[in-house]
Parts: C-alpha cells; structure tokens; sequence
C-alpha cells in the first residue's frame, strides 16, 4: 500500500476556504502550515461525517389515534381469510404501527384461525415492506460512487428492523436538497480519503473491496485448489495478500507434481532393475534416485518396497554404500 500523499495546494485551499478561512489569511501561509491546517480540518470532517453515520436513531412510537385503530382492526379482521389482502393490510399498517403492535391486534382479532398460520404470514408482510423501504433507498442512492453506495446499501440493511430509520430516511432523501448535501458529503469523503489517506481505502470501504469481480474470481480459484479456508475468511485478505497465497500455492502443487512425476519414474525403474541379475545397473538405478529424490521419498519408497519384497533393504543398503563411495561420503 502506498503512503498518504500530501494534497494539493489548490485542494487544501479549496477546503479551508469552506471552513471560514480568508483568502488573505490563506495566501500568508507556507506550504506546511495550509497542510497541518488541511490535515486538522480533513480529521474533524471524517469524525463528525463517522459520527453522524454510527448515531442511535431513536424509534418514534405510533401516535396512531383510537379511533384509527378500530378502524384497522376491522380491517385486518375482514382480510383473515384472504391471503392477498390480509397481506396488503399489513403493508399497509406497517407505515404507521409497528411488527409488534401489529401483532399484538392479530393476537386480539385471531378466534377461529391458526394463530400459526396468521402469524407466519405476517413475517412474511413484514419481511416485505422491510424490502420495499431498502429498495427505496437503494433507489435514492444508486447515483453514489459505488464505494459509498455499497457502505450505505450494507449499513442501511444492518438496520433493517429499525423502520423508523428507514422512513426517516426515505422521508429526508425525498428532499432534494438534502439528498444533495447527501451526496456532496458521500463524495467529498471519498476524494479526502482517495487523495489524504489512501492507506484507509480498504478500511473504510470493506464491504466493496471485498466483493469485486476480480476478488471473487480469486477467491473461487483459491477454493478449488484447497478446501482450508472459508469464503468468508478469503474475501476478508486484501486482495495483495490473496494473489500472493494463490501464487504459493500453484507453485506448491507445481512442486507437488513435478516430485510425484519424479517420485514415480525411479519407482518404477528400481522396481525393474531389482529382480534382475544386473547389480550394476541396480546400483546405477539406485545412485540417480538417490541424487533425484527427497529423504521424504526415499523413506516412503523404502519402507513400500520392504512390504513388497523382503530382500529389497539389503540390495538398496549396499547400493547406498556404492554411492557414498562414489561420492567420498562417510
């Protein structure tokens, strides 16, 4: 990762000019004063956009009359044995009350019908206006760079039992001044980073980096060739990492091919050698394996050939003495 670069002049001007300072103040300054002067604006701009995106958004309860209410019991009430309208009731009553309260009223009106039955449809209605809500924002949003929009795609769906949120924010993107400070701040957050601390790019934007194209396709590649690691823990490397690890692991099955290739042609060449009544070739067969291929081999090739016939240890230990003569080994 390559370190944070200092900001241009003119973008460091551009910014604190936003942040009340004076065009004469700013020409009076050095370059290293408009930085630390940039870089103590950037930190308070990120905290306070971080701040603003981690705050508790309080539910509003239902200031839903009595009146109303019978009215919407009587309602639920007539659509219990129509699946479709029963379901376009809850739809229609999630706008205003919530899951529980409306549950609560189903409890209450439910006599002669399958508590069960009215309450699994009644998951199932909530499940969908919850998606009807995300999909609206998602609609609202899709203009956003694609790191913003997916942060704030995977933020809002973290928050999907909080329906207050949601319409709050349906409610406040429907403004269009407000979508548009939206975006101006979605964006000029991701310029600051982008140009001051490229360093927090994966940090911040996780969820984008995690599942791009090109990642995923690593990742897949990555599990055919070892079943050691889950999905989810390979898309959570950054992707250098990962290309590194898939690089290692084609060499290791490279390696892994080319010793069993060797492995099996010397193999197959002492087994014929031994029974016959040329020691010399024998000796010849035994010397290059011993040269070619591992202690890890040898040992396994050895105690396979002992099982296989019982003369092969002493032949193969006077072909070693041969070799170490050879060579002046002791």
């Amino acid at each position: 990762m390559l370190p944070p670069k200092m900001a241009s002049k003119p973008t460091m001007i551009m910014l604190l000019e936003q942040y009340g300072y004076t065009k004469e103040s700013l020409d009076s300054m050095d370059i290293e004063d408009l930085h630390e002067a940039y870089t103590k604006c950037v930190r308070q701009f990120i905290n306070v956009f971080i701040s603003n995106e981690n705050k508790e958004n309080l539910k509003i309860s239902s200031l839903v009359d009595f009146e109303h209410i019978t009215s919407y019991k009587q309602k639920l009430k007539s659509s219990l044995n129509n699946v479709s309208s029963l379901i376009q009731a809850l739809l229609e009553g999630y706008k205003e009350l919530s899951y529980q309260e409306i549950n609560d009223i189903l409890v209450a009106i439910t006599k002669n019908q399958s508590a069960h039955k009215i309450q699994r449809i009644s998951r199932i209605a909530y499940r969908q206006f919850q998606e009807i809500l995300l999909s609206q924002i998602n609609d609202h949003i899709k203009e956003l760079p694609v790191q913003e929009f997916i942060m704030l795609r995977d933020h809002y769906e973290k928050e999907r039992e909080n329906l207050a949120l949601l319409n709050e924010t349906i409610h406040k993107l429907i403004d269009p001044s407000t979508k548009q400070q939206v975006f101006i701040m979605a964006r000029t957050k991701l310029l600051i980073i982008q140009d001051f601390m490229p360093d927090l790019m994966y940090a911040t934007y996780k969820d984008y980096y995690d599942n791009t194209a090109e990642k995923l396709e690593l990742v897949a590649k990555i599990m055919t060739l070892t079943g050691l690691y889950t999905k989810n823990y390979l898309k959570s490397i950054p992707l250098e990492n990962l290309q590194e690890m898939h690089q290692e692991m084609l060499e290791y099955n490279r390696q892994n091919d080319q010793d069993r290739k060797i492995f099996l042609k010397y193999s197959r060449a002492i087994q014929e050698s031994i029974y016959s009544n040329d020691d010399d070739a024998f000796n010849e067969v035994c010397s290059r394996a011993i040269t070619h291929l591992t202690n890890k081999q040898l040992t396994m090739f050895t105690e396979y050939m002992v099982g296989q016939n019982p003369f092969f240890l002493s032949k193969f230990e006077s072909a070693m003495n041969e070799y170490k003569k050879k060579m002046n080994i002791k």
